[in-house]
């Protein structure tokens, strides 16, 4: 599907990816990060050429800030990827 295909991307911009997994289709793609991460997320951001996505870092208390192990960031794509 469309996360697979991204995720190739990223593969192939020299990002070392996870399995993609499904969530709910977001208006606009969210790049979520660990501390220390923000300027890799950029970087993310600009591999996809999606410069409207937003980059946020991880809030305390979420699944993504639980979640064992964690990834340093997160793609959750939007509308604007298709």
């Amino acid at each position: 599907g469309h996360a697979g295909s991204v995720s190739g991307d990223l593969e192939d911009a020299g990002y070392r990816t996870l399995e993609p997994g499904n969530a709910d289709l977001l208006p606009v793609t969210r790049v979520v990060h660990q501390p220390g991460y923000c300027a890799e997320a950029v970087q993310v951001v600009a591999a996809l050429a999606l410069p409207g996505a937003e980059v946020a870092a991880v809030e305390p208390g979420s699944e993504l800030a639980t979640e064992t192990p964690p990834t340093d960031i997160t793609v959750i794509l939007g509308r604007d990827s298709l």
